[in-house]
């Protein structure tokens, strides 16, 4: 059987091609993070064109898939944006249905034989869609669904980054697979009664439905992206390797190496060719049709990219480079076709493949010590520019605190304190530590939803086993005393720029004013005394001084506490707000706002005796210090 060569490259999109689909196979459809979507139209045997462009999602758009009903065709894509759009074949300018439902990502699109839609989001659940209605929601899995698709006509499968693959009948759960070690992110019907599934692993495994495991392939060095069956009974499989196989009777017969980091998806065209996307914002058709290789300009084109990409070590296992051989080896033969080897020219590793067609070797890329700048972490499932470790306590288990560059530092960080059951006033140095550390130069939209600063509503994440970062339950400083952050290894590199957003959003849900938690701005206060006693001595509360504040926040938790104690502690309160350093305030002024919104007749009488004049000019910090005394005068 013929190898695949070059036919085409599909060039037009501005950022990463994430997924690809065929119409026919003089049609091809992409989509890409540039928040577009592509239709390329057959030219010639060796050319496409983008005819049309998909304009409509807000976000990036990750996956698409053709839908058939009956004898009408249409393009379904889904994104970062949440939603499901529906486009007739016959006319692009707008999408026909808007499908809504999911909470997150969009990131997986298949279609069944009767004309339902399947979709699987970073919000954990998989969807059935009967026409363009819900018909069922799938939900089960700890972490997102990577992969849904149709099995053996009456049931589903679902992948998810919880590490099991899911069957489902009418909606219900019958199956979970076991087997693979790390997320779970493609799947395809082997249409023998048996299925494939890959992933982050590296591996691919073909499946029976009762849930053995039949085989186990093994090739790829890096993540597995996407598994497709050909029309002969072969697999493909493309990878974060920058590479594709082609699997014959559990062998590999040809890996096909491309000028990318990462081969995000990967299609067969209905002529026998197959199609992917990728992270250079390109897309390729491979054909073992001689009258479809790609022309010699081309070739030479995406020859001279391959040679000239710089591959990272770290996808390579044990590379020895003192043991390497120099460049005399290419004088020798290839043992098999596809055959890639490694040689040292001079101060750097290259990287050659056989073509026996050819009788020569071809070079396929440079190996660098750098991990490719295109490549994202992953943290639960969920893909993110970068995730920092963080080491909240001494002998308490490292979190991990994830960011995209297009998004807003401080709705990351009120994510990470959220989940972590931080205190709210930590808020301003989270971002600050984000913003410091990601070298980010665009802010993303504001905050939706929570208060970003002492709201005592919090998102309480779900039981995690041991090797999910630990306790969920740490309320310790992670920015003072012996706290600290950790870097994680994984962001040396800069990361690929996004695409421009909206900066300000309008709030879908409203703060409540008088929301907060007494114990944890206590606790603040306490540490802020600690370093108003070092730098100022006669300003700090004493020991008395600090029992009376108690007394307060005691009363503001709804604890009995005498009228002469709170009194007391009030007093205190109110002279410490104006005499602290202003970078110390803001948890006297939070406890303020509280006795104010509680409407504590003590407090009324006692701050209308006491002269007040508040000074604002240090800047560090000011976002807090601001909202709260912004906080206070309307209360």
């Amino acid at each position: 059987m013929e190898m695949f060569k070059l036919s085409a490259i599909l060039s037009g999109h501005q950022d990463d091609v994430r997924g690809i689909a065929s119409l026919n196979e003089d049609c091809v459809i992409t989509v890409s993070r540039d928040r577009t979507g592509g239709v390329w139209d057959r030219q010639g045997p060796t050319n496409f064109s983008m005819e049309k462009m998909l304009i409509s999602h807000n976000a990036y758009v990750n996956s698409v898939t053709i839908l058939r009903i009956s004898q009408s065709y249409f393009v379904v894509t889904g994104g970062s944006d949440k939603i499901i759009y529906v486009w007739d074949t016959q006319d692009f300018s707008a999408p026909i249905y808007t499908l809504l439902g999911h909470t997150d990502n969009v990131c997986t699109l298949s279609t069944t034989k009767d004309g339902k839609i399947l979709s699987g989001s970073w919000d954990k659940s998989a969807r059935v869609w009967t026409n363009f209605q819900t018909q069922y929601t799938l939900t089960g899995h700890d972490y997102a669904v990577w992969g849904v698709i149709e099995f053996n006509s009456d049931s589903i499968l679902t992948a998810s980054a919880d590490k099991t693959i899911r069957r489902w009948v009418n909606g219900k759960h019958v199956k979970t697979y076991t087997g693979h070690s790390d997320c779970v992110r493609a799947l395809v019907d082997l249409e023998n009664g048996s299925f494939a599934s890959a992933g982050n692993d590296g591996s691919i495994r073909v499946w029976d439905v009762d849930g053995s495991c039949l085989m186990e392939l093994y090739g790829h060095s890096s993540f597995i992206y996407s598994i497709v069956l050909l029309p002969t009974g072969e697999l493909a499989s493309s990878s974060e390797d920058r590479s594709i196989i082609i699997w014959r009777d559990g062998e590999n017969v040809q890996t096909i190496f491309l000028p990318a980091t990462s081969i995000w998806c990967l299609s067969t065209i209905s002529n026998g060719d197959i199609v992917c996307g990728t992270s250079d914002d390109n897309a390729y058709v491979f054909t073992r049709n001689k009258d479809r290789y790609a022309d010699s300009s081309t070739l030479n084109t995406f020859n001279e990219a391959n040679s000239n990409f710089a591959e990272s070590k770290k996808t390579k296992t044990d590379i020895n480079t003192d043991k390497l051989p120099g460049l005399e080896r290419l004088t020798e033969p290839g043992n098999k076709d596809q055959q890639v080897i490694m040689v040292k020219n001079e101060s750097q590793v290259e990287a050659y493949q056989w073509d026996a067609s050819l009788n020569s070797w071809m070079k396929i890329g440079v190996v660098t010590d750098a991990i490719g700048q295109e490549r994202k972490q992953l943290y639960e499932g969920k893909e993110y520019d970068y995730v920092f470790s963080v080491d909240l306590e001494d002998g308490k288990p490292i979190k991990k605190l994830p960011y995209n560059c297009s998004e807003n530092p401080y709705t990351a960080a009120q994510n990470f304190i959220n989940k972590h059951q931080l205190s709210n006033t930590y808020l301003d140095e989270v971002a600050s530590f984000i913003i410091t550390n990601s070298k980010n130069s665009e802010i993303g939209p504001a905050p939706t939803k929570g208060d970003p600063l002492t709201g005592s509503s919090r998102y309480v994440s779900g039981n995690l086993n041991s090797t999910q970062f630990g306790s969920e339950n740490s309320n310790g400083d992670p920015f003072t005393g012996g706290s600290r952050y950790l870097s994680g290894d994984g962001n040396t590199t800069k990361p690929k720029p996004q695409a421009k957003i909206d900066k300000y959003v309008c709030p879908k849900k409203y703060i409540v004013m008088d929301s907060g938690n007494p114990d944890a701005i206590y606790r603040k206060l306490d540490e802020f005394n600690a370093k108003v006693e070092s730098e100022s001595n006669d300003l700090a509360f004493s020991t008395l001084d600090m029992s009376s504040i108690r007394s307060v926040t005691n009363a503001l938790s709804g604890k009995s506490v005498s009228d002469q104690e709170l009194t007391s502690g009030i007093l205190k309160i109110l002279q410490g707000a104006k005499s602290w350093p202003i970078e110390y305030r803001y948890p006297l002024l939070d406890i303020i706002r509280l006795l104010v919104c509680n409407r504590i007749d003590i407090f009324i009488e006692n701050i209308c005796a006491i002269e007040y004049g508040f000074q604002n000019k240090k800047t560090d910090g000011i976002q807090v210090r601001a909202i709260m005394a912004l906080r206070l005068i309307v209360g």
